[in-house]
């Protein structure tokens, strides 16, 4: 006896986004003349999208993931990581001044990307404060879990931090050259493994969310710091 599947008619708020997220691409495309922008909108549409899929699909209890009582400090710990990553991002920096690595490369990947140094802060903007939700919530909130479930929790963190870290190149593979590229590659591993072992610590998303943040409005800094422009 066959079981008809339920169809859900699209509510108001599911046609909204959607009209919303073409009036930004024609906005983007168009008046800006920014495609950097519309790419930013896809990345994070892959995130939200892909962590409400696996969200819907896969349901999992605490005791799977977290073995531990939560951090009693969450915020300092918090703190801490933030100033750790913010030295390391920093420190790395002084690789660019011996010429190991030409600062007019990022000038020359955001000429290739499209992005005009006029609109380079309205990109900014939503790099720090609507792209560490996005990819919080699909890599840390579901894709880790998920492994989790599936794996030792050491396997689960590298296996995360892996795929973490080759999504971000994947993304920008057209702007840099190799070197970057594993640059970018080494970077988002270190960094999903700062971000993966918060989770774990505290149990909520907010605070490696507050870690993304710091990490990309460093990133927005030292890229402008770095911009032969």
């Amino acid at each position: 006896m066959s079981t008809a599947i339920a169809r859900h008619k699209p509510n108001i708020i599911t046609l909204s986004v959607i009209a919303a997220v073409y009036m930004w691409l024609f906005y983007s495309f168009v008046i800006l003349k920014d495609p950097s922008i519309a790419r930013t909108v896809y990345i994070m549409l892959l995130c939200f999208g892909g962590g409400y899929l696996i969200s819907r699909y896969f349901k999992y209890k605490k005791s799977e993931v977290f073995e531990y009582k939560p951090h009693p400090n969450p915020i300092a710990l918090t703190i801490g990581l933030s100033l750790l990553a913010t030295a390391i991002m920093w420190g790395t920096t002084l690789l660019f001044r011996p010429g190991l690595f030409d600062p007019g490369t990022i000038s020359e990947g955001l000429k290739t990307c499209g992005t005009p140094l006029k609109n380079y802060w309205l990109i900014a903007g939503a790099f720090a404060l609507l792209n560490p939700f996005a990819e919080e919530w699909l890599w840390r909130k579901n894709v880790f879990p998920y492994l989790r479930t599936k794996m030792s929790r050491n396997w689960a963190i590298f296996v995360s931090a892996i795929l973490f870290a080759g999504y971000h190149p994947l993304a920008i593979i057209l702007l840099f050259p190799p070197l970057w590229l594993f640059g970018v590659f080494t970077m988002c591993f270190i960094g999903g493994i700062f971000l993966v072992g918060l989770f774990l610590k505290t149990h909520k998303m907010r605070y490696s969310v507050a870690l993304h943040m710091v990490i990309n409005i460093n990133l927005i800094f030292i890229w402008f710091n770095y911009t032969a422009s």
